[in-house]
C-alpha cells in the first residue's frame, strides 16, 4: 500500500457495519466516545463525561452524530452515590479508556463533515 498502513491478519475482530451507525451511540467496544466527530477527531474525545440518558430529539447531536453530552471535570475524593457515579463516565478508569484509533486525525473538517454527512444517508 502507498499510505505506509499495512493489513494484519488478527484472526478475531469484525467490526459493525456501518449503516444505521448515526442511531449507535455511543462508539468504541467500551461506549467511551459519545460521537463520530470525537471518533474522527482524537483530540476533541472527553476525559469525563456525562448525558442525560433521555433519547428525545433534544438529547442528540445531529452535528456530531451521537449524544449531547456535558463534560465534568474531575475531582479529588469525590463521593456520589453509586447512581449517580454510573452517570459519569471517566476514561482514566480501567477498562474505560478512548485513546488510539488515530486514523481520521490527519483530516481536515470539511472532510470529516462529508464523511459524517455521508453515514447520515447510511
Amino acid at each position: 500500500m502507498s499510505d505506509g498502513y499495512q493489513a494484519i491478519a488478527t484472526g478475531g475482530y469484525q467490526a459493525p457495519p456501518l449503516d444505521g451507525i448515526w442511531a449507535t451511540a455511543p462508539y468504541f467496544h467500551n461506549g467511551s466516545v459519545p460521537t463520530v466527530y470525537d471518533v474522527l477527531t482524537p483530540a476533541t474525545r472527553p476525559k469525563r463525561f456525562t448525558r442525560s440518558y433521555r433519547t428525545g430529539v433534544e438529547d442528540y447531536d445531529p452535528v456530531r452524530l451521537g449524544w449531547k453530552i456535558s463534560v465534568v471535570p474531575a475531582k479529588k475524593n469525590e463521593k456520589k452515590p453509586a447512581i449517580e457515579s454510573r452517570k459519569t463516565y471517566d476514561t482514566s478508569e480501567p477498562g474505560r479508556g478512548n485513546g488510539g484509533h488515530f486514523f481520521a486525525e490527519h483530516l481536515t473538517d470539511e472532510e470529516k463533515t462529508n464523511i459524517i454527512e455521508f453515514l447520515k444517508t447510511l
